[in-house]
């Protein structure tokens, strides 16, 4: 079976408060026309992107690591793709993706749920991916010039 390459773009999405959580305004993945946040959040995942709403530095070390111009974060070749939306601190756990690259695309694939403690855990992300950008439009979608 041969996957699909998709459009990706960034979207401004508003995760809601209350109930002792911060609103909190950041960028979502858009794949194809899907919220990728729309697909967590039916997964029961309370988790955004990390993405703009915090620190500018360490957001634009993130668009780096996503674009493959930086080593990952996290072993494998894996990057958290979404953060617990109150802090954005890995050991309060991450939804995170192997990202490589191949012949003009990159993909996102080997979803899983991550700490600073514990072994990936993959159960109930086998479906999820992979997904395919095409190498060019996926670094122009993924800026920070808006």
């Amino acid at each position: 079976m041969t996957a699909t390459v998709l459009d990706l773009k960034l979207v401004r999405r508003i995760r809601s408060g209350g109930g002792g959580k911060t609103e909190r305004s950041f960028l979502d993945f858009v794949l194809d026309g899907s919220s990728l946040f729309d697909v967590m959040e039916a997964r029961g995942h309370d988790r955004i992107t990390p993405l703009g709403w915090g620190d500018r530095a360490l957001e634009a070390a993130t668009v780096r690591r996503l674009r493959l111009e930086e080593p990952p974060l996290l072993e494998g070749k894996r990057e958290p793709i979404f953060v617990y939306a109150e802090c954005g601190d890995l050991g309060c756990g991450a939804v995170t993706a192997q990202i490589s690259a191949s012949k003009g695309l990159v993909q996102w694939s080997d979803f899983a749920w991550e700490n600073t403690w514990e072994e990936p855990y993959r159960d109930g992300y086998e479906n999820l991916g992979p997904f395919l950008f095409e190498f060019r439009a996926y670094r122009a979608a993924l800026t920070l010039d808006r």
